[in-house]
């Protein structure tokens, strides 16, 4: 009984050039309270480590908000350090237990693991730092990527999420947002917006352009420059409409007001100048920005 004691305490022959010392002198048998003592050491350690991690990612974001500094870049900021304190805190509680050369040679197998495992999760992770950090778009703006376009809700590491005109939430991965095209349609102050009306039969062209121009720069939202263009246009169906394009700072008005009052004011000129009985109020087509795609016909 007692040899089996003695030969199940004591240490095994070891190759220090792969860190497996510390491993093998580890008790066997008949020493419980070694194994109790170094998990309870381990167990603090990292306790002690995410409290402190806790304190310190508060006391960052704290001053991080006091420097009124991006949404963005906090978010960054917090993520980076619950991820650092985590990991950490982990190689702590491993090396008061085995030793770093121990946790050195079997992290760097996991790493490897891990690697090859997730790959495609770490390559999105580190978009995410990119966008980040970049910022080729923020919080609250339009941004479209393929044939998604809605309004940007949250960036995190992994994704961001975007909501779409009709109330859904799409959450794309940040590699898609990183490496195809996006178009941010709020980046900038000014917009081109357009509308478009019929051109009643028999009505001379180029009166019809000069009179939709002055009326839509009578218009007091829109901007002077650059100055509103109106282009012609043949329909489908053979006949002719007018697109009144227009300049607007859609941060400091509403696109869809603005919109119905400049089709009102060309509508109401292309009649009168054309010659036209005006019909009375109908509904208006709301505007669309300049490069989309039609969604609505003219309105006669």
């Amino acid at each position: 009984m007692l040899a089996a004691f003695t030969l199940a305490t004591r240490p095994c022959d070891t190759n220090a050039s792969f860190g497996l010392d510390r491993v093998c002198s580890l008790p066997l048998a008949g020493s419980s309270d070694q194994v109790i003592q170094s998990a309870v050491t381990a167990v603090a350690i990292f306790l002690v480590v995410l409290v402190v991690g806790r304190i310190s990612r508060t006391i960052v974001m704290r001053a991080l908000r006091r420097a009124e500094t991006d949404v963005q870049v906090r978010t960054l900021v917090n993520n980076v350090l619950l991820a650092a304190t985590i990991i950490v805190a982990v190689i702590g509680a491993f090396a008061s237990g085995f030793g770093f050369g121990v946790v050195l040679t079997f992290g760097g197998l996991a790493s490897l693991a891990i690697g090859l495992a997730f790959q495609d999760l770490l390559r999105n992770v580190l978009a995410g730092i990119f966008l980040l950090l970049e910022r080729p778009f923020r919080l609250g703006d339009v941004v479209s990527v393929d044939e998604v376009t809605g309004t940007v809700q949250t960036i995190e590491l992994r994704t961001t999420s975007l909501r779409l005109g009709d109330g859904r939430l799409a959450v794309m991965p940040n590699l898609n947002m990183f490496t195809k095209t996006v178009i941010n349609a709020t980046a900038l102050e000014r917009r081109q917006y357009l509308v478009s009306v019929w051109v009643p039969e028999g009505a001379d062209l180029e009166a019809l352009i000069e009179a939709a121009r002055r009326a839509t720069a009578q218009v007091p939202e829109v901007l002077g420059e650059p100055r509103p263009a109106i282009q012609p246009r043949s329909e489908s169906d053979g006949r002719i409409s007018l697109q009144a394009q227009y300049w607007l700072d859609d941060r400091s008005h509403d696109p869809d007001a603005v919109g119905v009052q400049v089709f009102r004011a060309v509508h109401a000129a292309v009649h009168r100048a054309g010659g036209g009985e005006q019909p009375g109020p109908s509904a208006s087509p709301a505007p669309r920005p300049a490069g989309d795609p039609a969604r609505d016909p003219p309105a006669r």
